[in-house]
């Protein structure tokens, strides 16, 4: 028995191999213009069938966040709404900054000794020279003695001449020490009051920082005064700016060696 296999048979074998091998090509040859090549394709299309979905949560917008009616037909768009809902929110979070402190009135500010200092400073009507003047409650100043020196110039700006001393004394009757750190002493003489130029040296003294209770203290101040303004000479005790300013009037000494 013959067992070869017709010609018919064979052709149309080869015929199918052929038409699968050119298939095979033409789809080789559209994979290669588009880069893809048969393997990432195969492994895109697994990828995109096994890849587990993303659960995303919707986001709430806020009041500030959510276009109103009006934005939402405005031409200019979301972008535009979106802006508004911004300048609107700044503008809500500045308010209360605005407002602050409406109905609230704020304090009188306190008079303190440069405000004071600004302000004139009352003066008490002048008293003899033997006379006591009180300052403050259980405080009281009085001029011990008037003395001529001569003033000599120790430090710079000074000018030496003749001068009065002028010795003052604080008396604390109080029950409390009495601060008399910022106590100033000046001289005035003649008929138009020329201030004294002040010496540190030529015997002047300070006043202790505070004065105890039922106790004195006495310092001495110096000035260069003419003998031509003596026969009326004024001195100015200012113990704080809050008070008066206590004034004795009287007579200074002439200078030494003239009448």
């Amino acid at each position: 028995m013959n067992t070869e296999p017709s010609k018919p048979s064979t052709r149309r074998t080869r015929g199918v191999a052929l038409g699968a091998i050119a298939a095979g090509v033409a789809l080789t040859g559209s994979l290669a213009l588009t880069g893809v090549t048969p393997s990432s394709a195969y492994e895109a299309v697994f990828a995109s069938q096994n890849q587990p979905g993303k659960v995303v949560a919707a986001e709430t917008p806020s009041p500030a966040q959510a276009p109103s009616p009006a934005a939402s037909k405005d031409p200019a768009g979301p972008a535009a709404a979106g802006a508004a809902a911004t300048s609107s929110g700044v503008a809500k979070t500045k308010a209360p900054a605005m407002n602050e402190g409406v109905g609230v009135v704020p304090p009188k500010p306190k008079a303190d000794d440069a405000e004071l200092g600004r302000t004139p400073q009352k003066k008490n009507k002048p008293v003899r020279m033997t006379d006591k003047v009180q300052v403050l409650d259980g405080l009281t100043v009085s001029v011990a003695g008037l003395a001529a020196v001569q003033g000599i110039a120790d430090e710079p700006g000074e000018v030496a001449g003749d001068a009065v001393k002028v010795s003052v004394t604080l008396t604390n009757t109080s029950a409390d020490a009495a601060d008399t750190s910022g106590v100033l002493v000046d001289m005035e003489a003649g008929p138009d009051a020329v201030p004294g130029l002040a010496l540190r040296g030529s015997g002047a003294t300070t006043l202790p920082a505070s004065i105890e209770p039922g106790a004195s203290a006495t310092a001495d101040y110096v000035f260069v005064v003419g003998s031509n303004k003596r026969a009326r000479v004024s001195v100015l005790v200012n113990y704080s700016v809050s008070a008066p300013v206590a004034v004795f009037e009287g007579t200074a000494p002439p200078a030494k060696g003239k009448k």
